[in-house]
């Protein structure tokens, strides 16, 4: 491998064949598997000439120092990697052969009858593969399959709520993101920081979620009070007007400093604005009402001036336009605020637009909640 403060030109696999004694056994074996991925997994078949490795046990009655004395890829005559272990061998100083037993085989070896060495590494071989098989089944690690695959991840999406197919790909964030968190979403009830996490993790920006945002609550007309009829009952159900203060009516969702192309993104209709309402509403459910506060950085805050040839439109100096283009914002499905692409750029008043002659110290902050029902 390379030395310290210098990069290496070779391969992994070419540092596997050359220096096999620096990798891990495990490691080693998904490497080979990875590379050939046509071949039977370790262990799984009942041929061994399917599988992609060999494995033989070196005869030696020395203390091993790694797992590993040497990989050999394939040449001729050598269809398959060779794997040269220092574990689970019947013969050797940690094997349950007898120690003249061993001796034996190793004068044999080096008189060139191989014939005995061979037939123990039949089983040599059939040893190490189950070890695999069976550290592959709990290491996901080693597994062949994609991460959001495979049984693991079956037992994963079942934590989590999504255990059935046709409860997965319904955001617009790939439920594999999800995988990551399996921890934090199989608690209940479910934390703050949990949410912080997976925002973060998933978003790459900086969010803190700030609980308990009081807010009014507008009643329904069978809850407001009516006297003689009903809700008339002092210090039970009478409510003086058509709305209650909820203390914690919602939480605030503060993101940033952001650049500007970050802040637009997170204004309705932005890709990460949609991936952010998807997060949020999986892991905190329906019934959770959110507020998102956009904190811009001073520097990033644009300018805005007239400017236009037939009319006079708003415009940042860093969007000038030859013609006006229309701020299409409309309500889509379930109340959901969205806005054209075309006109993403386009600066909006209370949004993307700061009317001032100085420039900004402070940051530029927009709060955008839902809208009344």
């Amino acid at each position: 491998m390379a030395p310290s403060g210098w990069r290496s030109t070779r391969s992994v696999i070419e540092q596997l064949a050359t220096e096999a004694h620096r990798f891990d056994a495990l490691q080693a074996i998904s490497l080979i598997e990875r590379l050939c991925p046509e071949a039977r997994s370790v262990g799984d078949g009942g041929n061994p000439a399917h599988e992609a490795v060999r494995f033989r046990s070196s005869l030696t009655t020395a203390f091993p120092a790694s797992d590993l004395s040497a990989a050999t890829p394939p040449g001729p005559g050598m269809p398959h990697w060779e794997v040269l272990v220092n574990f689970l061998g019947l013969a050797g100083g940690f094997g349950p052969l007898p120690a003249p037993f061993t001796e034996a085989i190793i004068q044999q070896a080096r008189a060139g009858d191989t014939a005995t060495r061979d037939f123990l590494d039949i089983f040599n071989h059939r040893l190490v593969s189950i070890l695999y098989r069976s550290r592959r089944m709990h290491r996901p690690a080693l597994s062949r399959e994609r991460p959001d695959e495979g049984p693991f991840a079956e037992h994963l999406y079942s934590l989590i709520g999504l255990g059935t197919q046709g409860l997965r790909g319904r955001m617009s964030v790939p439920d594999r993101a999800l995988l990551n968190h399996a921890g934090a979403l199989a608690q209940q009830p479910r934390s703050l920081h949990g949410l912080e996490c997976l925002l973060n993790d998933h978003l790459g920006v900086p969010i803190r979620a700030i609980p308990l945002q009081g807010g009014w609550l507008t009643l329904d007309d069978t809850q407001i009070t009516r006297l003689g009829q009903r809700n008339a009952v002092l210090g039970d159900g009478a409510v003086l007007g058509r709305r209650v203060w909820d203390q914690q009516a919602a939480v605030t969702l503060e993101i940033g400093p952001l650049d500007l192309d970050g802040f637009r993104a997170f204004l309705p209709g932005g890709h990460a604005a949609r991936a952010l309402r998807d997060l949020a509403g999986f892991y905190a459910g329906a019934g959770t009402e959110f507020r998102v506060r956009l904190r811009l950085r001073p520097a990033a805050v644009p300018g805005t001036r007239l400017v236009g040839s037939n009319r006079l439109h708003l415009q940042s100096p860093r969007m000038l336009a030859d013609r006006p283009r229309a701020l299409g914002v409309r309500l889509g499905g379930a109340g959901r605020l969205l806005t054209n692409a075309a006109t993403a750029d386009a600066p909006r008043l209370g949004w993307t637009s700061w009317l001032t002659t100085r420039a900004r110290r402070d940051e530029g902050a927009v709060t955008l909640t839902a809208p009344p029902p």
